[in-house]
């Protein structure tokens, strides 16, 4: 079950040049965008199932010499695709299938080839919305460690000890619970299914896995978001599929 969230929350990135556009135009989702300065070659547009089945390589292309790359997938049900350059293993951005065409600029970290310092996605309110939920979730879970580790710096340096360290990690506490709060608001809010599935893959991921101190969603919690999500996307055969998973491992 853990590693079927882990595959959920995974993200990578797509890429290909000019000259393909033509003979990627008639697919059902296209990806043009832009990267500024690297060094790499190619990249790769990975499909990542939201069922945690094996992440697919769905389409690669060179890039043009203005880093320019145009990528493309017959895939129809919405679902997450990770662009990853050459060989490297993280992906620089990640996108949602909502929209038939999208567009894409990224900016690379300065000296490095393989992480992103932003991007921005044109054409794709739900990966918009992903992107934007991933921001709130990194900026609170670094909200987290710096309150624990300042609560354990004066814990450890105080004789007699005071209620200082307690105070910060009561802080600590309630941006832990305010994350909770906006992946459940995230969810209800979310107009595409593998967005609702991501947020709650993700979120649960981060609960059961790391030391945050996140409020965990428990099973009857899971089932009926995956129920309300199903009824809402009867269609997505993803989300069909997840829920009756997750109910025969509850179940076993």
């Amino acid at each position: 079950m853990k590693k079927q969230w882990i595959f959920i929350a995974a993200i990578a990135l797509l890429a290909a040049c000019n000259n393909e556009v033509d003979d990627k135009s008639n697919k059902a989702f296209v990806i043009k965008g832009k990267v500024s300065a690297t060094d790499a070659k190619k990249e790769n547009l990975i499909k990542v199932p939201a069922s945690g089945n094996e992440q697919v390589l769905e389409d690669s292309a060179n890039l043009g010499k203005d880093g320019s790359f145009v990528l493309a997938s017959n895939e129809k049900e919405s679902m997450i695709f990770n662009l990853v350059f050459d060989q490297n293993r993280y992906p620089v951005a990640s996108v949602i299938n909502d929209n038939p065409e999208i567009e894409l600029e990224i900016k690379l970290r300065n000296n490095s080839s393989e992480f992103a310092e932003d991007y921005t996605i044109k054409n794709s309110k739900a990966s918009e919305q992903m992107k934007e939920y991933m921001k709130r979730m990194n900026n609170g879970l670094m909200s987290i460690y710096n309150w624990s580790m300042m609560a354990d710096s004066l814990a450890a340096n105080q004789n007699p000890p005071t209620q200082q360290p307690d105070s910060l990690l009561a802080i600590s506490r309630n941006e832990a619970q305010a994350l909770y709060e906006h992946t459940m608001s995230s969810i209800i809010k979310a107009e595409d299914p593998a967005l609702a599935i991501f947020e709650l893959g993700y979120y649960k991921y981060l609960a059961e896995g790391s030391p945050y101190g996140l409020p965990p969603i428990g099973h009857d919690e899971t089932m009926d978001i995956l129920n309300k999500t199903v009824e809402r996307f009867p269609n997505h055969r993803a989300a069909t599929a997840i829920r009756a998973e997750t109910a025969k491992t509850i179940q076993d």
